[in-house]
Parts: C-alpha cells; structure tokens; sequence
C-alpha cells in the first residue's frame, strides 16, 4: 500500500511539473504576443486594425534596398541601404561603407536587411570602411534618392521592375563617386514599419570600440582624409615658399602610383586621359624643419588635407599665376596670328603696287 501511495505522489508531482511548465510557456507566450503587439501599435501609431494588418503581413509598404558595388579600375568596394517608404515617396535613413578592402566583395545585397545593416556598422567601426568618403556617399545617396530619382524609383519598386531599379542605382553611385563606369548589384526586400522595429539592430555605440584601435592610416584623428602630395613649382612668376601664408591658394599635384591614388585623382577631377592635372588647395600651415625642409598642410576640401614635403626654396605655382600662363599663351598665339595676316597683307599689297605700276592691272 505505501509502494501505490508513493507512485500517485509521483505521478501528482509529475503533472504539477507539466501544469506548471505549460502556465510559463503560455505566460512567455503570452508576453511575446503582447510585445509584438505593442512594436505594432507604436509603427501604427496606436491603430490597432493596422497593427495588426503588419503583424498578419497584409501591408508592406517600406522597401528596404540593399547593395554592393565595385569600381573595378582602382579595385574600390562598397555596400549600401536605405529604406523607402513608398506611399509618402521618401527616404528614412541610409547606411554606406566604402573601401579598398577586396573583403568587402565577399557580402551579399540579397542577405537579411537587418545583417546587411549589421554588417556594414561592423566594417565602420572595424577600420575597413572609409569614414569620410562613407558618409559622404551615405549623405550623397540620401540625397539624390530623395531629390532626383524618388518618383522614378518609388514606381520602379512598386512595379517589381528590380532592373531599372538597378540602373537608376547604378548612375546615383556613379554621380555620388565620380567615376565613370560602376557595377551595382541590389536586393529589394519588402517590409512595413513593424517588421523593422521588430528586428532593428541596436546601433553601435562609439565607447564600444577600444581606445587602442588603431585608426585607418588615410584618416586623421578628427576623420579627415590626409593625402599626400606635391607642390607645383613656377620658377618665375609663383610665389617663394617662405612667403607662404594660411590662407593663401596653391596649386598642387596628387600620386598616381596605387588604386587608392587613381581614385582620389579621378575624386577631384584631377585627371584626363591619363594626364594630370594640378588642383587648388588653400594652406592650413607651413612649418620648417632642417632635416626635413618645408612641410605644407593645405585643404583640397573639407575633410581632405593633402601634405607636401619640400627642401628647396622653391617658387609655388597659385591658380592666379596658372591663370596668368594661359592667358599671356593666348595672347601669343593672338600676335604671331595677327603677324603672319599682316605679314600676307603686307605681301598682297606689295605684289599688287608692284602689277599696278607695270600696268598689269
């Protein structure tokens, strides 16, 4: 008898553990729901028919397109994604990396929106990623998706036309980087408000990344892009380099020795089939150093700093004296034209005196 009492205790204990067990998955259950349901609301900003219309699927009105790209002439690599919301035609936030990383290829556009986003702040803050050139292509395709193209491509997505989307991708990559040729691959995935909230990453914060890192060797530690260069000298007319002053514009050359350089010229527009071209920078500092020599820092644009190392006392080229060259070059050619046109007046009219007086003519 006390063997029987001992197994129903058992068995009473064993379907007390299963009650229990059922009340905390349905109470987890039930707060899983609730949470959802709560993220819904908030994207429907308190409609419940709506909430749970995104809950259910029935409405994806947010595209999230997703992107890589590469600029195979000096091996630069990128991804990108923005969100558009295609009932009130606008862009809600924009991601971008940018790199001469070739690991950055490996990444798919056709991944989940939420590991691209991931991934792309991961590389940010890795050091792999550009900082400056990155947002300033995150701000320039914000931009002209918003601005330029948002009608074309809202209509586009709505159609599934994920063709010309690419196309329309392809040109606002190519206007953001200045390049001419450019191959993007894109991924749409449809979504509503809810869907993201539900599965939004959490940002990274900056205290996250250690004080040790090292920064990107091109990036200065205020995040400008430091370049290396060459003043351009003008034996006659420049100005001497002790004279130089902040302020004061010159004229200076970039490398074309590595991929990074080819981009930067083709950046500034400082290259033509292959010739260089000089751009103007204004100088931040001149400092002097007997090993050394003359270190100029001077500003291409804001965020580019390009440094130029020099010994000699050398006259430096300005725009103003570039400008000069090609007008007194003009003004040359205008003579030696109105010389040698005297010069077959002259002969014309010789020859014709010279007829008159015999009588030819």
């Amino acid at each position: 008898m006390e063997e029987d009492s001992n197994n129903g205790n058992k068995i009473d204990q064993a379907a007390e553990t299963n009650r229990t067990e059922e009340i905390d998955q349905a109470v987890e259950e039930f707060s899983e729901e609730k949470k959802k349901l709560d993220i819904a609301l908030k994207a429907a900003k308190g409609n419940r028919d709506l909430a749970e219309k995104y809950i259910r699927g029935e409405i994806k009105d947010i595209a999230a397109v997703k992107g890589s790209f590469n600029e195979q002439s000096v091996n630069l690599y990128g991804l990108f994604i923005f969100f558009v919301d295609l009932d009130q035609k606008s862009v809600d936030r924009t991601l971008a990396v940018i790199s001469f990383d070739k690991s950055i290829s490996g990444y798919s556009p056709f991944i989940k929106w939420s590991d691209l986003q991931r991934t792309i702040v991961d590389l940010d803050w890795s050091g792999k990623g550009m900082k400056s050139q990155s947002e300033g292509l995150k701000n320039d395709i914000q931009s002209l998706v918003q601005y330029d193209y948002i009608d074309e491509l809202t209509d586009n997505i709505k159609n599934n036309n994920e063709k010309e989307v690419k196309l329309i991708l392809n040109r606002i990559i190519k206007k953001a980087l200045s390049v001419k040729a450019i191959d993007v691959d894109i991924g749409i995935e449809m979504l509503n408000r809810y869907l993201i909230d539900l599965e939004r990453p959490e940002e990274k914060k900056e205290e996250e990344k250690g004080a040790d890192e090292e920064e990107e060797v091109s990036d200065t530690s205020s995040g400008e892009v430091l370049l290396d260069g060459t003043l351009v000298i003008a034996p006659i007319k420049g100005i001497n380099i002790t004279k130089l002053t902040p302020g004061m514009r010159i004229l200076v050359k970039l490398p074309d020795k590595t991929s990074k350089d080819k981009y930067y010229l083709n950046f500034f527009n400082a290259i033509d089939e292959e010739k260089i071209r000089p751009v103007t920078a204004t100088v931040n500092s001149v400092d002097f150093d007997d090993i050394t020599g003359y270190l100029v820092i001077a500003e291409i644009t804001p965020g580019f700093i390009v440094k130029c190392i020099e010994q000699a006392q050398i006259n430096i080229m300005t725009p103003d004296d570039d400008n000069k060259e090609v007008v007194e070059t003009k003004s040359r050619k205008l003579i030696v034209l109105i010389l040698v046109i005297g010069g077959f007046l002259l002969l014309f009219g010789g020859l014709y005196l010279i007829l008159l007086f015999k009588g030819i003519i």
